[in-house]
């Protein structure tokens, strides 16, 4: 690829990740080599935003393996092309809508109702028995083993499915769909040859993207281009290096995220070997070191309620007055994760859990968080006076971004539509997704920057409006065209960048305002809140303090030392 097309690519998507994202904290970035064949191991939970942050972040060019897809896609699809992305097909892309619905009557027998079996399966010369599979409501999959007529079909026994579509489903004729066997010769083809030449790809393992708070079970793609190249190019000293994106909230305008990339670690020649014996053996092996190596850069939790309970829990445990850097936050609320899940059949901790979910109750219900409760003082007329100051600045920066406010409001409206659209199909296309919040920033992304030009004219017009007939009614001086499409330009991208930082002093002091409103509403409640927090505080340093011991934090890891309220002592980061 042209060095200068990926340089004003990385440029372009710098711009538009540090405008979408209030802060990119990016840590760890001096662990990425930059020469010599490298493999960058992430993971996927935001679509296409993943990649735009990598490229606009990291030191040297990246070759992605791409849903192919995404290639049809518009803005997506030209960058990706440009910047030389590797195209890989995946099944969810490559499924084939089946004619009328089925039943299971045993663990390998099929009946169909108003089926075509041999006519989409046995006279399709792409379908390969034993190869290809069904997919049932778009959760279970079983193989193809034999079409016995029209109706009937043979698969390969699993009593496990089985038995957990009977149990969900009981005798009820089911929708089904035919999952065809993908062919990425060419993907790893040109992946282990991006090795050879000593180039650095990236991809994601787990295969799509999600919105789960835990890892996918990850694809054996990059342990198989890693291995390939290494056992039948000859591509030596391959590094894998691990990196972990971690979303505040993944689908918020202005929020943050922490991007860390993890230590390179050289994949051993002894695997190479053993894959030409036994490529099972080699890619489970490396497969295990790339998750060990991922979960080490990223919160995984079983669920999203688990993940919320984390993130309180290392609220509490970290003092009000202590200032962290987002690198220290994440290895802390690793630290609470790996501790918790220790200890979480302990009575202490059932207790703990079921105190502090009674505590964030009442703030999901109000609206509020948790460090919001912590700014506000419980002095009224200092709480005057706060109120008074958060409302001055809230007006006075409302009224400076107004104008920007209404001309981008209408597209702002199209774009969240678009979204909310984009979010349901991901959702209905694809049973790992939770809520589909993963692609809600990359389509409101991608649909801004196509709405971007218009945008643009609209506040040029309006300038040249304000110019040329509000303003020649005093001055009497009339500018030219080119002049005012100029001055509309470079105002319409200055004024712009200002808006979207005002953003966010507007959304800060607005979250203030109502949480002191809440008080003025019902006093007792927000100090029984407060005083609820200060009992849970005790509470969690002292089952941290004790479960520690337990676990190899004890001695490594983060320590902190409390004396005198101040900074605490960060020994040594986990």
């Amino acid at each position: 690829m042209s060095s200068w097309i990926y340089k004003s690519i990385k440029l372009f998507l710098r711009q538009v990740t540090g405008n979408y994202f209030r802060n990119i904290h990016v840590a760890g970035l001096e662990n990425m080599p930059l020469s010599g064949p490298t493999i960058l191991c992430c993971n996927h939970s935001n679509q296409f935003m993943d990649a735009m942050i990598l490229i606009s972040k990291c030191p040297r060019p990246l070759s992605f393996c791409f849903a192919a897809s995404s290639f049809n896609k518009p803005i997506v699809g030209y960058l990706a092309k440009k910047i030389n992305v590797i195209p890989v097909n995946r099944a969810e892309d490559l499924k084939i809508n089946a004619k009328g619905k089925i039943l299971m009557t045993s663990d390998t027998d099929i009946k169909g109702f108003g089926t075509k079996f041999i006519s989409e399966i046995k006279k399709n010369k792409n379908f390969k028995l034993g190869i290809h599979s069904l997919l049932i409501m778009k959760k279970y999959k079983l193989m193809v083993e034999k079409v016995l007529d029209e109706e009937n079909i043979k698969v390969r026994s699993d009593p496990k499915i089985y038995e957990l579509i009977k149990k969900e489903y009981q005798d009820k004729k089911l929708n089904f769909q035919y999952i065809p066997k993908l062919d990425n010769s060419l993907m790893f083809k040109e992946s282990t040859k991006k090795l050879s030449e000593g180039k650095a790809i990236c991809i994601f393992p787990e295969g799509t993207s999600h919105d789960n708070t835990h890892l996918l079970k990850l694809k054996p793609g990059v342990a198989y281009i890693a291995l390939e190249a290494m056992a039948n190019y000859g591509v030596k000293n391959i590094k894998l290096i691990s990196c972990g994106l971690s979303y505040f909230s993944r689908d918020e305008f202005r929020s943050d995220l922490i991007l860390k990339f993890g230590i390179p670690l050289e994949i051993p020649e002894s695997l190479a070997n053993t894959f030409k014996v036994n490529k099972k053996q080699a890619i489970d092996l490396v497969l295990k070191i790339v998750e060990t190596q991922m979960r080490s850069v990223i919160l995984t939790t079983p669920s999203y309620q688990e993940y919320m309970l984390i993130k309180m829990l290392r609220n509490l445990y970290i003092p009000t007055d202590l200032e962290l850097t987002a690198e220290e936050s994440t290895d802390i609320a690793r630290m609470v994760s790996n501790i918790y899940d220790h200890e979480r059949d302990t009575k202490n901790a059932k207790k703990l859990k079921i105190k502090v979910e009674k505590y964030m109750n009442p703030l999901e219900e109000l609206g509020i968080e948790d460090k919001d409760l912590q700014e506000i003082s419980l002095n009224y007329n200092l709480l005057w006076k706060q109120f008074l100051f958060s409302f001055i600045i809230f007006l006075v920066n409302l009224i400076f971004a107004l104008p920007m406010f209404i001309i981008v409001l209408p597209f702002i409206r199209k774009v969240n539509q678009k979204a909310e659209l984009e979010r349901n199909k991901s959702i209905q296309k694809n049973p790992n997704k939770v809520n589909g919040d993963d692609v809600v920033s990359s389509v409101r992304v991608v649909t801004f920057v196509k709405y971007l030009p218009f945008i643009g004219i609209v506040w040029v017009n309006l300038c040249y409006f304000f110019v040329n007939y509000y303003l020649y009614s005093i001055t009497k001086t009339k500018y030219h065209l080119f002049n005012m499409i100029i001055v509309g330009v470079i105002s319409f991208m200055f004024y712009g960048y200002l808006s979207i930082n005002i953003f966010d002093y507007i959304k800060y002091h607005f979250k203030i305002m109502r949480t002191i409103f809440y008080y003025f509403l019902v006093p007792k409640g927000i100090q029984n809140l407060r005083n609820m927090r200060k009992e849970l505080v005790e509470d969690v340093n002292k089952f941290f303090d004790e479960s520690i011991k337990n676990t190899p934090y004890e001695n490594q890891g983060i320590i902190y030392n409390y004396k005198n309220s101040k900074r605490l002592d960060y020994i040594k980061r986990f």
